[in-house]
């Protein structure tokens, strides 16, 4: 990227504070303008300013300088000594910070760089790796930096570019770009089931074993969704285990050793291929929604919108291939994973 010469910005603002930096610069294009065109009238114009802001920011760099930069008569306006000296450096440093805006902007509409990128562990494995392969070959020089955690990271701290959350996403400083919806499944292995029974209304969970998921933070398991009419209400549980990732939970699951409650993201497939059983369909509720977040600095970013417009596609797909009761071909075999 092209740096602009210290040397020209210390003699052009020295002893300037920042707001005064702003209404500096924009005095010295003013003045550049008007030296070129040897005219206030016809600097205005170009500049789509009148005629009296352009005299007054004229005004106020002569003042600021403690020079006069700029000889004025009734018919033309010309140099001073000190002008042509401050002229032949305003148009350096103007055309520096010229292209520095360019090759910025340059920078940022180019598919290119490095991307880092955070995900929930079992999403980055059901979904995003089967279908990395699309992405890396549509944009071969993004380079790509992933990181797989169940946990909710900051951004800044961390410096991730964007993320994908299953969850609400408040953060001010955070733009969420939402790319689908999920539903709380309750389901059990065929052989749990075979043996202990299957539960056809909810107070019937009272007598099976249960699996909880705690989180970071929270001593509790997190209690259980029941939904039926659209909403969704959550019920605190006894367990018989706990464990705090969602990938132990699911691998206790798929072991017999209780029922579990998990997204539909996450067991969609072991239930078309027959490994889980969902259980009480009609109290199934909604799951919070799943959103691409990144930072507001980087919405104009190439290389983020690209990924983010990847990751809303193939989330969109599996939706649309997916089935709960065996009707869709698995597209991802998760038996090795889990």
């Amino acid at each position: 990227m092209v740096s602009i010469n210290r040397s020209i910005v210390t003699g052009l603002f020295s002893d300037t504070e920042q707001s005064g930096y702003m209404d500096q610069l924009s005095a010295i294009r003013t003045f550049v303008r008007t030296a070129e065109r040897q005219s206030f009238v016809r600097a205005a114009d170009d500049l789509d300013l009148s005629r009296a802001m352009v005299s007054t920011q004229i005004a106020w760099l002569e003042r600021h300088l403690n020079t006069r930069l700029l000889n004025r008569t009734t018919r033309r306006v010309t140099l001073t000594t000190d002008g042509a000296w401050y002229l032949e450096r305003s148009r350096a440093l103007l055309a520096q910070l010229d292209q520095s805006d360019e090759t910025l902007r340059r920078s940022r509409e180019q598919v290119k760089g490095r991307l880092k990128v955070d995900v929930p562990v079992l999403f980055g494995k059901a979904l995003l790796m089967p279908a990395l392969s699309r992405f890396t070959a549509r944009h071969p020089e993004v380079t790509l930096d992933l990181q797989f955690n169940d946990r909710v990271i900051d951004l800044v701290a961390e410096r991730v570019d964007l993320a994908v959350r299953f969850a609400r996403v408040t953060q001010p400083d955070l733009i969420a770009r939402r790319i689908g919806v999920t539903r709380t499944l309750i389901c059990a292995a065929p052989a749990y089931l075979a043996e202990h029974g299957t539960p056809t209304r909810p107070e019937q969970l009272a007598e099976h074993r249960l699996i909880g998921q705690t989180y970071s933070g929270r001593s509790r398991p997190r209690d259980w969704a029941f939904g039926g009419d659209g909403s969704a209400k959550r019920v605190a549980l006894r367990y018989a285990l706990t464990f705090n990732t969602v990938d132990a939970v699911l691998r206790a699951g798929l072991s017999g050793l209780g029922i579990i409650q998990s997204l539909d993201v996450v067991v969609a497939r072991l239930i078309a291929g027959g490994r889980l059983q969902p259980v009480l369909l009609p109290w199934a509720a909604p799951g919070p929604p799943v959103s691409v977040v990144y930072q507001k600095s980087d919405r104009t970013s190439a290389k983020v919108r690209v990924f983010a417009d990847f990751l809303a596609e193939m989330f969109q797909d599996w939706s649309r291939r997916s089935g709960i009761a065996g009707g869709a071909e698995p597209a991802v075999d998760l038996s090795d994973e889990l």
